[in-house]
């Protein structure tokens, strides 16, 4: 007979697996993890665990030390990266309206697009988590961060000017 139990969430970051249980780890569904309660990932049952038998349905997922000082060295190398690239990215799109005709309007145009990307992409990974993933939320961030480097790119007669402001934005592009 089959296994009474029903089948457990979609996999985080996985295609629909039509109600089948999948080996690889989900998050738990939000109204299990309450507001503010921190990510658990859980395996499904039939997992095997390397010591034989199964691991147990709701089972946490504990990150080792050296997983943990690796997630600190990704965070903060990240916040830098994005803090860096948005400093510069910030000086050379604020150029480029102002030459552009903007006017005071130049100022705050990059902002606009910095924090659009930012906005997009934390809207994508809130979505997602919550299991109501909206992938045109990523493409719009990749666009928008597209159109960033197309215009930290714009000093194009020098190439590479243009290379030297574009790669930062590109870092952050790959990583997202």
């Amino acid at each position: 007979m089959g296994d009474p139990r029903p089948a457990p969430p979609i996999p985080l970051g996985v295609g629909l697996d039509f109600g089948q249980r999948s080996p690889l780890p989900y998050v738990t569904e939000a109204r299990e993890l309450g507001i503010g309660a921190p990510l658990q990932l859980r395996f499904g049952p039939g997992r095997p665990h390397r010591k034989g038998g199964h691991l147990p349905v709701h089972q946490q997922i504990s990150p080792t030390p050296l997983q943990r000082m690796l997630i600190a060295v990704v965070i903060v190398g990240a916040l830098l990266v994005a803090g860096v690239a948005f400093t510069g990215s910030y000086v050379a799109v604020r150029d480029l309206a102002a030459s552009k005709g903007f006017g005071a309007f130049s100022v705050v145009f990059p902002i606009g697009i910095d924090c659009g990307i930012l906005v997009v992409l934390a809207l994508d990974v809130l979505l997602t988590w919550l299991r109501c993933p909206f992938p045109l939320l990523r493409h719009t961030a990749w666009l928008l961060t597209g159109a960033t480097i197309a215009f930290n790119a714009a000093l194009w007669p020098d190439p590479l000017g243009a290379a030297m402001h574009a790669a930062l934005p590109v870092i952050f592009t790959v990583t997202s």
